[in-house]
């Protein structure tokens, strides 16, 4: 709970503008925006690095473009997004003050198109976005012992991103008319149909060797490979 001394209260404020055309089943949607918030703390950031223990209060900005391009027919509906975006923080008392935010992903791009035929519905979609920040730990001396506590020694806050995200998805849906009032619904899905390996979080803990020696311990959190859904409703 906000109590305007350890936790803030936030706020914010937000600029947008754009330009939107729709004609002849074409629409075209591009806008720009800037926002500004102020009241955030680090403690329900997701900080993983030498800031996780850390409560201070800052702020973030976000400033970006977004471009929508949708075309439709009797049949098909297609369309692409692209986001380009900055998201930083801004901490006083960190050094440094300024850095990208946990949720700075630079570039997402999302390529989706859908096919109708009476009661069949198909669809397709490709997600892609840039990799997310992560702090890597120092090459030398990564570990640093004090008081008997055992700490690692972090680089400047979000210094590496990981690798691109990647993820292809198939669907199709099939409505049966039992009657005038009865209908069913059968959808069938398959979110990540080219098994693509997509970190979503690294983090680092200290573990030990073989020789009981202290290490740094690198975690990869994946995504699901191939995931098939399948759903059936009753509509009555």
């Amino acid at each position: 709970m906000a109590d305007n001394e350890g936790v803030p209260l936030i706020q914010s404020k937000q600029i947008s503008a754009g330009l939107i055309y729709n004609h002849l089943n074409w629409f075209v949607n591009l806008e720009g925006f800037y926002k500004q918030v102020e009241g955030i703390t680090s403690r329900n950031q997701g900080f993983q690095n030498q800031f996780q223990f850390v409560q201070e209060q800052g702020n973030y900005e976000s400033r970006g473009l977004e471009f929508v391009l949708n075309k439709k027919t009797k049949s098909f509906s297609t369309w692409l997004s692209y986001l380009l975006m900055k998201n930083d923080y801004n901490f006083e008392s960190f050094d440094p003050s300024e850095f990208p935010s946990n949720f700075d992903i630079r570039h997402t791009a999302t390529l989706a198109s859908t096919y109708s035929y009476k009661n069949l519905k198909l669809a397709l979609g490709l997600n892609w976005r840039s990799g997310k920040p992560y702090t890597e730990p120092l090459s030398s001396q990564e570990i640093l012992i004090v008081d008997g506590i055992q700490t690692i020694q972090f680089h400047t806050p979000n210094n590496e991103r990981l690798p691109n995200y990647f993820r292809a998805n198939i669907s199709a849906e099939y409505l049966w008319n039992f009657s005038e009032k009865v209908k069913g619904k059968f959808n069938v899905g398959i979110l990540n149909i080219l098994n693509t390996k997509n970190i979503l979080n690294r983090r680092y803990s200290i573990d030990t060797d073989e020789n009981n020696q202290l290490r740094i311990n690198q975690i990869d959190e994946l995504s699901l490979g191939i995931t098939p859904n399948f759903s059936f409703q009753l509509l009555f």
